[in-house]
């Protein structure tokens, strides 16, 4: 898409449960790493639980300087692929990390001469002549596209712009 009129961060909603999910997840590698170690009395998976134990409760106590939770997600992902039998589960654990990487970019939507972009996991676009509707109104932007899909998305409040003013570009932009 060539050069975008209007940029804005989208407000993310899903933090927290993303979090609790990436947490679980991690609890999920401690339980398997430390079954591991009292079945074969392995110093390695020890040592895997205790770092990523150590990890997981960091990021609970600090406020500051906290681990990615997709950083934790690698480290599991890599320690179970070196694990016999647990390979799949490794790559399962690597996956789940790069969409966790990707989830907590913030959502950006671009909108300019072509139609409207949406990044978030993947990008999507969406050209103006699938656009129905597209109106902003008090930091919400709602998109009607064709075969009735509605998108409404709550804009950050570092990304408000004059309502009247984009709600004129639009216009322009639907009745060319």
């Amino acid at each position: 898409m060539a050069a975008h009129q209007y940029v804005f961060s989208v407000r993310d909603q899903s933090a927290k449960r993303q979090r609790t999910t990436i947490n679980l997840l991690i609890i999920l590698g401690i339980i398997i790493f430390l079954v591991r170690y009292y079945r074969d009395l392995s110093i390695l998976n020890l040592i895997a639980a205790i770092l990523i134990t150590s990890m997981f409760f960091w990021n609970i106590f600090t406020v500051k300087f906290r681990i990615p939770g997709h950083f934790t997600l690698l480290i599991i992902g890599l320690a179970l692929i070196l694990i016999p039998l647990f390979n799949l589960m490794g790559i399962l654990f690597l996956v789940l990390a790069f969409v966790a990487y990707r989830l907590a970019r913030p959502t950006k939507v671009s909108i300019g001469e072509e139609g409207i972009e949406l990044i978030s996991l993947w990008k999507r676009q969406i050209m103006w002549q699938e656009i129905q509707h597209l109106i902003l109104k008090d930091g919400l932007l709602s998109i009607e596209l064709a075969g009735n899909k509605l998108l409404q998305l709550e804009l950050a409040e570092d990304s408000r712009v004059s309502e009247p003013e984009f709600n004129a570009y639009v216009k322009s932009k639907r009745n060319i």
